[in-house]
């Protein structure tokens, strides 16, 4: 278990439990060892998933990216995003990930979410706040990879541009209706 995370563990878990607050949890893990997130971009992920609609946002903004790569065994991973301004989970699935593989998802509602990930097989979890800042012109994303030791690491990038998006000032948020997922069938890791 890594510090910081009071969601219940996955035995218990009450998978329409809502934290109070989204304040309380990072960004991105303290350290992200020895890997380089640019590796990342050096994969084409597995399965493909769309959180809300491109309609959702303003042309001038960008939606935000969650890359999560399982780099060793397959494994069973449960995944929920949660909206906490609309006070619901928005996804929550549990996937079978391919060892050495990407799943990638793309939020385009701009809103402050939890990303929580669990691997049930060791009730290994980590909790992972996405502020609404991050729904701006910039390209960002949050890259977390799931370690040998069933460890997750995680790391935000953005690029670096002053554009604030006025929703996100406001504490508005917009609703999340669609969800679509896109499997690659064949997959070239190497």
């Amino acid at each position: 278990m890594l510090g910081g995370c009071t969601v219940p563990q996955s035995d218990s878990r009450d998978r329409s439990y809502i934290p109070r607050s989204a304040a309380e949890f990072p960004i991105a893990t303290a350290d992200f060892r020895d890997m380089n997130p640019r590796r990342f971009d050096e994969r084409e992920p597995a399965q493909t998933i769309a959180i809300g609609s491109e309609a959702a946002l303003e042309d001038s903004f960008e939606p935000h990216d969650i890359y999560l790569w399982n780099r060793i065994t397959e494994r069973d991973i449960d995944i929920r995003l949660i909206d906490m301004w609309e006070r619901e989970v928005v996804f929550d699935e549990t996937e079978t990930v391919p060892a050495d593989s990407i799943y990638s998802f793309t939020v385009w509602a701009p809103a402050v979410y939890l990303l929580e990930l669990v691997v049930p097989a060791t009730d290994t979890q980590q909790v992972l706040r996405i502020p609404c800042r991050v729904f701006d012109c910039n390209i960002t994303s949050t890259r977390v990879a799931l370690e040998a030791d069933d460890q997750f690491d995680a790391v935000a990038q953005s690029t670096v541009v002053l554009c604030p998006n006025p929703i996100c000032e406001s504490g508005e948020s917009i609703q999340i209706e669609d969800v679509s997922i896109n499997s690659s069938v064949e997959l070239d890791l190497e």
